[in-house]
């Protein structure tokens, strides 16, 4: 079921690309393809939509963490390995992830509550 999805996204995708010439809709289309292909990606990379959704996130986050932080203090070192691989163990526990997935969905709820 996965797999149908993923290539039917990546199908849509590309021929929206190709339609892209004929106007904004196909725009449009292709950007909606480039999230199904996105979707696809990161429930194909994990065990559980919890997962996927509190992952991404997550990505976001440290995104916008590290561009804040190249901004303050211009360039960033390395982090060692061996506490970058701790931190990831950590994130994907199964417990930590289901409890963020659940902080996030109570969030949601109240701002549309």
């Amino acid at each position: 079921m996965l797999t149908a999805f993923g290539a039917g996204a990546v199908t849509f995708m590309m021929v929206m690309y190709a339609l892209e010439s004929r106007g904004r809709r196909f725009v449009l289309a292709f950007a909606c393809g480039c999230a199904l292909s996105s979707a696809y990606g990161f429930l194909a990379a994990t065990s559980s939509v919890e997962e996927s959704l509190y992952l991404s996130v997550l990505i976001e986050r440290a995104a916008r963490n590290q561009l804040q932080a190249m901004a303050a203090y211009g360039t960033l070192k390395e982090l060692d390995p061996a506490l970058a691989k701790e931190s990831h163990d950590f994130l994907l526990s199964p417990s930590i992830v289901k409890a963020s997935f659940a902080m996030f969905a109570r969030r949601v709820l109240r701002q549309r509550g």
